[in-house]
């Protein structure tokens, strides 16, 4: 079965745990963007970055489950692809049944009310929720 891991670039290390984890459960992780490949040059914008949207687009449909992981409200400005991510596997959930959808942390706007969808407060549990 594969899960797809959705969240901010900046927890890089933090997730690529979390892929261990879930390797060493049986799962299979086909999120590219864990393997570090998917760095923005200077954080703008550039040519690389249709390969790295297309990656991910196909990771997270070749996933049976999503776990996103939210942020408490900050100032800084982020990119928020992990929103794109969520919103192409809630679509395809609401659609077609699939992925398994699962967030961790607050619920950040109003399609993380969505029906459907299994909410944790820490890793730990939506790990103990996947075993």
């Amino acid at each position: 079965m594969n899960v797809y891991l959705a969240g901010r670039y900046s927890r890089l290390d933090e997730f690529q745990g979390y892929k261990r984890e879930l390797q060493e459960m049986g799962y299979k992780v086909p999120a590219r963007w864990l393997l570090g490949e998917h760095r923005m040059i200077d954080g703008q914008p550039g040519p690389q970055n249709e390969g790295f949207a297309l990656d991910d687009f196909a990771d997270i449909h070749a996933s049976d489950i999503v776990v996103a992981f939210t942020e408490e409200p900050r100032t800084a400005a982020t990119r928020g692809g992990r929103h794109v991510e969520f919103g192409i596997a809630l679509a395809l959930h609401r659609y077609h049944a699939r992925p398994a959808l699962h967030v961790v942390g607050p619920k950040e706007n109003v399609f993380y009310y969505m029906p459907g969808i299994v909410h944790h407060e820490t890793w730990e549990s939506c790990r103990f929720a996947l075993t």
